[in-house]
């Protein structure tokens, strides 16, 4: 199995582009300014790992997973057993891609913040990172037009920034993806982070639906 896909994953690397590598290089640079600057106040590891990290993941999917707006889909769709399979692909590369760049922001972190651990700023970033660019897949394969993903979840985002209010209301805190910036929810924050998961699994149902009911222009 793993030597059919390393090569697709190697193919999809290629495909990314040196615009891939410059725009994780200058969000890894911006996490990095961001905890080497920042005061004492200023929760690196939510407002870096928690906020910006999904977001710029969410992007990154958005940009460079595109499904429907690729010309290549309705070619990958004729030839390809399952569609499914490619876009799962896809995700799979841009998401580790731009995961390991995040992964070298909290290490870097780490360093310059004696008070930051890794594994709570993975667990505090992989959770809505998964969210939201599960939701930018989604979209991908649902919409032909470029930056559809992309617009929707910046909006999401920007969204529940400013929807702290309606953590009032009862268990919205179980939904809401940036649960560090408004307090330590410590009986529900792991079942925060478990919805999310949840809410990304079926994400991808929704997903496997529709690769399996959109038939390939050249099947007509």
């Amino acid at each position: 199995m793993m030597t059919r896909v390393f090569p697709r994953i190697i193919f999809e690397l290629r495909s990314l582009g040196g615009s891939f590598i410059l725009f994780s290089l200058l969000s890894l640079a911006a996490v990095v300014a961001v905890a080497a600057l920042g005061g004492e106040l200023l929760d690196v590891e939510t407002i870096c790992f928690e906020v910006a990290s999904p977001l710029v993941a969410a992007i990154a999917v958005g940009e460079w997973g595109q499904v429907k707006a690729d010309g290549s889909r309705d070619i990958v769709a004729a030839q390809s057993r399952s569609l499914f399979s490619w876009v799962g692909m896809r995700f799979l590369t841009v998401f580790l891609a731009i995961s390991i760049f995040a992964c070298v922001g909290m290490a870097a972190a780490c360093l310059l913040k004696s008070n930051l651990s890794f594994w709570g700023a993975l667990a505090h970033y992989m959770p809505p990172a998964l969210l939201f660019a599960t939701a930018c897949m989604l979209l991908n394969c649902l919409f032909v037009q470029e930056h559809t993903g992309t617009l929707v979840c910046c909006v999401l985002c920007i969204a529940a920034l400013v929807s702290t209010s309606l953590l009032q209301l009862p268990f919205f805190e179980l939904f809401y993806p940036f649960s560090g910036l408004v307090g330590d929810f410590s009986e529900t924050g792991a079942a925060n982070k478990a919805v999310l998961l949840a809410l990304s699994l079926i994400g991808w149902l929704g997903i496997y639906a529709v690769c399996k009911t959109r038939r390939p222009v050249l099947e007509t």
